[in-house]
């Protein structure tokens, strides 16, 4: 007696299913659903990131360059900052910390150049330099009685204030 001729397996799929066209189509389709959720969840603000890292109380400026993966001016100490990202694009990034007095010109002239401000680079005095609030006790910039400000307006932008009354800097930046 002959065995029967073996005969491929019927795994329920026919042969036009497993041709290149179908699997592409049924791949494309996939991307749909899934792109289709994704754009869903995100006009439902579904995917809103909130990330804030602060310290309200100072830390070193080594402490502060391994937390924010921010190069600090040499001989910042004092260091405050906030850090805050919301959705998917926005932050606002506020620093104050202190240099020392004969330090301050090189410490402001390391942020500009680590960091080219838009537009207006040119100092401003504190009398007539704009003031953002800011978010924390420590963000003292409306208390600043002589100094100097280098403010960036617009979308992506670094601001600072010097305080020379108590040589402090404070920087905002956002996009």
């Amino acid at each position: 007696m002959n065995p029967p001729p073996e005969t491929p397996a019927d795994d329920g799929v026919s042969p036009e299913a497993k041709s290149p066209q179908s699997r592409l189509l049924f791949l494309f389709l996939c991307f749909l659903f899934v792109f289709g959720i994704f754009v869903i969840l995100i006009s439902n603000n579904l995917l809103q990131i909130d990330l804030t890292s602060r310290s309200d109380s100072p830390v070193t400026s080594q402490q502060a360059t391994v937390l924010l993966a921010f190069v600090l001016p040499p001989g910042a100490s004092d260091v405050y900052y906030l850090h805050h990202r919301t959705g998917m694009f926005r932050l606002n990034f506020y620093l104050r910390f202190h240099v020392p007095p004969d330090n301050a010109f090189a410490a402001v002239n390391f942020l500009v150049a680590n960091r080219a401000l838009q537009t207006n680079t040119n100092e401003i005095p504190i009398p007539g330099a704009a003031i953002i609030n800011g978010p924390s006790p420590w963000w003292k910039v409306a208390d600043i009685k002589h100094g100097f400000a280098i403010l960036a307006p617009g979308s992506f932008s670094r601001s600072l204030w010097y305080d020379s009354d108590n040589s402090t800097i404070y920087l905002h930046e956002t996009n």
